[in-house]
């Protein structure tokens, strides 16, 4: 939980329609006392709630039990939070999906196939120079192993001590994809090409300081001849299985959000690909360089502009509410399915739309603006499913056409006046925002301003 002077809380009161706020302030002791009369004195320590004591009660709560209402409080603003944290690393606002729970995919346990198999480090070290096993680097999420951590892995093996199990996935064409061990492997191939050096060794002083070359030759050759076990998830496993797989697999640390998991079945041509759009100087220009790589959140809102590109004007999907699995979709067809001229023409139309929401909107595009937002010159973060419905509306319209048509920013006003007349429309952009109807609503709002002003290029048409 983050730190802050001062905090509203709205609670839901239970078993009726009434909604309290629950106002306070960090006090010089670290304490959060209410500011008008309400219940709570929270005793913070360490950044976590510690203590929660009851000072008084405000009638409006008395029916409610002392725990009960600990409870609200503390879910509430541990999920405001959590949210806050999130958008200001990502600069993307997170979704408040509220909709009913989507029945899960299929899962079928007879899908799962592991193959055990045993490479030689030798052979592990070749598969990666010759592009068969992919490390998925960016899929490491900034983070990188200390040299004492590198160090000791190489010694492990020096002292023939197994490692744990390393899982790949094999996809049809061959390529082993890194489910769990990315790193190790990230350090084997370093040392094997002389490009670490061992330090703070616990037990082979001998091996101090050496490259892999400069090791006495039985150390080279105990380390060619280590066997590697590995557990191959096998190409006919289906990517929402392998999700879930990977999901299982990886339970230490931060949890990985969907799109770091869809990105390690990323292919590499495909990854690049992705990689170039959210690098590309005009979504950086349209987005205003606010949406951070971190979480990858940068890469999934390309994903959507790809996804409901081929809904609308491919034509090869339906989009049925659950954005996650239709995601992976879209990425599995990608993967077996994405060629040059596909990727130049989505390339194409990307530009194009973000070269448009930056004429029309500014330094408002793909942004939920209010009319205080105009007032305070303050930049909400990205909306999603704005990003989604007008950068796939937008990919339509030639550049020159929009520019000579329309002036420069005319849009934010027509924008902020739609949204203050349609309630219906502030909601789907705000609660439940990947339902179909909600998504539906959106686009329907981006194509109704749109047709006022503009018209398809032949091209799109």
């Amino acid at each position: 939980v983050m730190k802050t002077t001062s905090v509203t809380i709205p609670i839901q009161v239970q078993e009726t329609s009434e909604t309290t706020h629950v106002h306070l302030r960090q006090n010089e002791l670290g304490d959060w006392v209410s500011l008008d009369d309400c219940v709570l004195i929270i005793k913070v320590q360490d950044d976590s709630f510690q203590d929660v004591i009851i000072v008084e009660k405000d009638k409006k709560l008395e029916h409610i039990e002392n725990l009960d209402l600990i409870s609200l409080f503390l879910e509430k603003y541990k999920e405001q939070e959590q949210k806050n944290w999130d958008k200001n690393i990502s600069g993307v606002e997170q979704e408040d999906e509220q909709e009913a729970t989507l029945p899960k995919p299929d899962f079928d346990p007879e899908q799962i196939r592991f193959d055990p198999r045993n490479f030689s480090l030798s052979d592990i070290v070749r598969f990666i120079k010759q592009n068969r096993i992919d490390l998925s680097p960016d899929f490491q999420r900034f983070s990188v192993w200390t040299s004492k951590q590198k160090s000791r892995l190489m010694e492990s093996l020096l002292l023939k001590i197994p490692l744990p199990m390393f899982y790949l996935a094999e996809n049809h064409t061959g390529l082993y994809q890194v489910v769990d061990g990315a790193q190790r492997l990230a350090t084997i191939r370093d040392f094997m090409d002389s490009n670490l050096i061992l330090k703070d060794l616990e037990y082979l002083s001998d091996c101090e300081g050496k490259t892999f070359s400069s090791l006495q030759p039985k150390y080279q050759r105990r380390l060619e001849d280590t066997q590697l076990a590995c557990n191959i998830i096998a190409p006919t496993t289906p990517i929402s299985v392998k999700t879930e797989i990977f999901k299982r697999l990886n339970l230490g640390g931060k949890p990985l959000n969907r799109q770091e998991i869809r990105n390690s079945w990323t292919i590499p041509h495909v990854r690049n690909f992705i990689h170039n759009l959210v690098e590309a100087h005009y979504f950086k220009e349209a987005t205003g360089n606010s949406v951070k790589p971190l979480r990858m959140d940068d890469q999934e809102l390309v994903m959507r502009f790809i996804a409901f590109h081929l809904v609308r004007f491919d034509k090869k999907f339906q989009y049925k509410g659950d954005m996650e699995n239709f995601l992976d979709e879209i990425l599995d067809y990608l993967n077996r399915h994405g060629t040059a001229e596909k990727f130049a023409t989505l390339e194409c139309d990307f530009q194009r739309a973000m070269q448009n929401a930056l004429h029309l909107f500014g330094k408002y595009s793909f942004r939920k603006v209010m009319p205080h937002n105009i007032l305070k010159n303050d930049k909400p973060p990205i909306n999603k499913s704005l990003f989604t419905a007008w950068s796939v509306i937008l990919s339509q319209y030639e550049t020159a056409l929009v520019t000579q048509n329309v002036e420069k920013d005319s849009f934010i006003n027509i924008f902020v006046q739609e949204i203050a007349n349609d309630a219906e429309y502030l909601d789907a952009l705000s609660i439940g925002t990947n339902h179909v109807v909600k998504l539906e609503k959106s686009f329907q709002i981006a194509q109704k301003l749109v047709d006022m002003y503009l018209k398809p290029s032949q091209e799109n048409a």
